[in-house]
This record gives structure tokens, sequence and C-alpha cells, in this order.
């Protein structure tokens, strides 16, 4: 009997115990937890890690682990870039590349005169990414030929003065220049300002090398070297030096022979003079000739004969920000310098960015922006000034007639977050703008991604470890923060 009833009493007072770590381990996660977690990870142990979830709703901080110190962003500064445009140029906003003839028009059908394309900064122009539009020369070669016009006199003159020189950011590493995702910004820029390089790999020697698209004026130096499999110096590797002045593309390194069709896709120095070229052909296929020679004019005897625009800002931003698109960060950059009454180039650009941030008093001084794209591994900011200005243009939507979370992409659907949580209940819940470069891993959006409720910024700088577990260590900290799941445990009173 006392036996039973000592039982009894030790199991009163065990059983509430038992409630509260039953109820504890049903509960999830809270934010902070889930973030101590995520950094108490072995791979961050050397690592510069920022992290802020913001209620944007209250502007309360929900999470957070050094919000304020400034890291590099890589792509999500695009957040900063595509963010400012929709408040200084706002979505429906256009590129425009005007066309204009010099001269007159005898009875004959002769243009004694040019046809002068001003270049507007539309980085869309001939771009694959936008390649249902009618392009600009067949627009130019239509017009022309409604006017009757069979013969121009003159050339084809293209004008880039919008953009100084030189199209590069100064502080972009030197082996990225070279590159498609480190093609220059031009007043006109054409075919996504890239051309790319095949290598027939099928004899030794110097590699037979084709360049697509071609224009006459782009020299091409190739030193690439084609060795048997056997006889390979290194692993194989080609390099390029783009040269924009001359223009030309300077080529070396070594391929195996008999690897097939090797390509590469590189900046091309001259778009203008690629733009130039198709035009020239496209009025030929229409039975109009163009003469080689510019004849003189004066820019008051310009006639304006046709203004192209390009998509709306909120297309551009679109796919800038689901491709992560540095081309088109850059010139959208340049537009919001020109547009607020700056100038073009980077510095003035930037200031202008900044200077509509603290206007809006968004504290700047955690943010160190390089560049449009975030290419620059000069550029940072806070992971706290990330979320700031999510939370800023996500109350300022209906003013703005757009919300910006319908720009990014979402995870696991699209862009560069398309596996991204891929198999997980987030799946299509998250919108983010991903970023990344040697060492370097970032995340900056919306959660919910329709009608959200919280800004996130994840930033992660000189991690250990591969990629892949970092990547996989930052899905368990969105689940953590996002997921609120009720698990019912099975437990038993009995002893």
């Amino acid at each position: 009997m006392l036996k039973a009833s000592l039982y009894s009493m030790i199991r009163n007072l065990l059983l509430p115990v038992v409630a509260v770590i039953v109820c504890t381990q049903a509960m999830a996660m809270s934010p902070q937890a889930a973030v101590y977690a995520f950094e108490d990870d072995n791979s961050l142990a050397h690592a510069s890690v920022g992290i802020c979830v913001l209620d944007l709703a209250t502007g309360e901080t929900v999470a957070e682990y050094c919000p304020d110190q400034s890291l590099v962003t890589a792509s999500t500064m695009k957040v900063v870039t595509a963010a400012s445009a929709l408040y200084s140029l706002g979505p429906d906003f256009a590129f425009s590349t005007k066309v204009y003839v010099t001269g007159n028009i005898d009875n004959k059908g002769v243009l004694h005169g040019n046809v002068v394309v001003q270049g507007g900064g539309d980085p869309t122009l001939g771009s694959k990414h936008f390649a249902d539009r009618t392009s600009l020369p067949d627009s130019i070669a239509a017009l022309l030929s409604e006017a009757g016009i069979k013969k121009i006199e003159g050339a084809i003159i293209t004008d880039t003065s919008l953009i100084p020189f030189p199209p590069c950011v100064a502080t972009w590493q030197v082996e990225d220049l070279a590159w498609d995702y480190g093609a220059g910004c031009f007043g006109l820029c054409y075919a996504d300002n890239v051309v790319t390089v095949t290598f027939n790999t099928s004899k030794s020697g110097s590699g037979e090398a084709t360049v697509r698209p071609w224009y006459p004026e782009l020299k091409v130096n190739n030193q690439v070297t084609m060795y048997p499999k056997r006889d390979m110096p290194g692993r194989e590797d080609i390099s390029v030096l783009v040269d924009y002045a001359t223009p030309s593309l300077t080529l070396w390194g070594q391929a195996a022979i008999n690897s097939g069709l090797c390509s590469r896709t590189f900046a091309n120095p001259a778009p203008h003079l690629l733009l130039k070229q198709d035009i020239a052909q496209t009025l030929a296929n229409q039975g109009i000739t163009v003469g080689a020679e510019e004849i003189a004019y004066k820019a008051s005897d310009r006639q304006l004969i046709m203004d192209y625009p390009s998509p709306p800002l909120s297309d551009i931003l679109l796919s800038m920000l689901t491709r992560s698109d540095n081309l088109f960060a850059e010139m959208i950059l340049r537009a919001i310098g020109i547009n607020c009454g700056k100038g073009a180039s980077i510095d003035d650009c930037i200031d202008a960015v900044t200077a509509m941030w603290r206007e809006k008093e968004l504290d700047t001084s955690a943010l160190f922006m390089k560049d449009g794209s975030g290419l620059s591994r000069n550029g940072r900011a806070s992971a706290r000034f990330l979320c700031e200005l999510l939370q800023c243009v996500q109350a300022d939507s209906s003013a703005l007639g757009i919300e910006m979370v319908s720009l990014l992409p979402v995870v696991g659907e699209s862009g560069t977050v398309a596996r991204l949580l891929k198999d997980t209940q987030l799946k299509g819940q998250v919108a983010l703008k991903s970023g990344s470069m040697n060492g370097v891993h970032c995340y900056a959006g919306y959660y919910p991604a329709q009608e959200p409720e919280y800004a996130v910024a994840i930033l992660v700088n000189a991690f250990n470890g591969p990629r892949a577990d970092l990547r996989k260590n930052i899905e368990r900290l969105l689940i953590n923060l996002f997921v609120q799941e009720e698990e019912e445990e099975e437990y038993s009173t009995e002893f």
C-alpha cells in the first residue's frame, strides 16, 4: 500500500514536468533561436555573418545576428538598384533610342545624308532575353522603305556618347572584365554586349576560332594552343584580354584535341559597331544601299524619324532580378543618375541612389555601393539596411504602382533560387534575390511571396567548406524561421 502511494505521489509530481517538456518539443523553434542555431555551424566559425528578419507591419526586428555589420553583398546589391529605380524612374519608364536622318531626300529616293542612331542606354536592344520584339534594324528598314528611300549616300552613324568612357567599372576585378558577366556599359548597347568564340579542336597547333556575331572592326588575336589530351601541360583553360580601344580580343591558353567544339562567351568591346553592321545588312536586304563615308552635318540639321522604346522598366527589372543580369543592373543605375540630373558616371549614379535613401530617412552609413550589380568586391551593405529598404518599398507599393516582391525570383520555382528549398514546405513561399561569388553567399527578400509579412536578409562572407553545405544550412534556417509545424508527440505516463 505504501509502495502504491509513493508511486502515485511521484507520478503526480512528474506529470506536469513531462507535459512541459513535451509541449516545448512540440513548439516551433523561436526565430532568434533559429538564427543562433544557424550561426553555430562549424563552417561559419571564421565567417562574417549578418542576419536580419524584419516585421513589415511594425518595423520591429524579429531576429538578428550582427545586422549592422557591412558585408559584401554580391548580387543582392541588385535589390538596392531595383528599388531605387522604382522610386526614381517608375515601373513604366522606358529607355529611348532615337533615330535621325540628316540631309534631304531627292525624287529618286536618295538620302543625301546619314542615318544617326543615338543611344539612350537601353540594355535590351537586340537582347536574346527580349527576342520577341521587332528589332531596331528591322524597324529602321521598314520606316525608310515606307519613306521611299532606296539609297543612303552617307553612312550609318552610331552615337554612344551618353555613357562616359571607360565602359567597365573601375572596382571590378580584371579577371571579370573579359567575360559575359563583366560586359561593359555603353550609350548604345546591343546583343547583350557579348560575342561567342567557338574553337575547333580537331587538330593540333593554334586552334581555329570562329566569332559570332562578328563585325569587320573586331580584331581577334588567337593564341590558344591545341594539345593531345595526354600531352596537355595543365588543365584545359582559355583566357582572354578585351581591348575596348582597338577593339580586339586576345585569346590564349590550351584545349585538348578532339574534345569537340569548345565555346566561350566574352564581352564585346564595341557593340555599337555590331549594331551598325546589322542595320546596314538589314537595309541591304530591303534593297537600300548605304555609303561608306559619313557626310558632314550639324546637330541642328538632324531630323528625328523614330523614337524606339525599350520594354517597360518593370519587365526589365523582372528579367534582371530573375537571371541576375549585371549589364541590365548597371544600365539601370546609369538611368537613375541621368534622371536625377547627377550624370552618367558611376560615382554620380551612386551619389544619386544614396541621396534618395537618405531622403527617405534610411540610415545609409552601412551602404558602400560601388556598382549596380554587386560584381564589385568592394560593394557592401548591412542586413538591416537591406531589410529596411525592402520594408520601405513594400510600404510604398500602392504609390509606386507595383510590389517589389512580384519582381523577385521565388524559391523552388524560378531564377537563381529555383533549386533552393525545392523539396520543402517553403517551395513557392519565399521571394529572394541571391548573391554569390568566391567566399560570399547571400539572400535578401520577402516571406511569404504573396502578401509578404517579413523582410529577410542573410549575408555570409568568408565561409569554410562546400557552398552546398552552407546552402543546406540556410535552408534549415529559413524553415526554422518561417515553417510552423504542430507535431503531436506520444508519451507514456506508465512507469
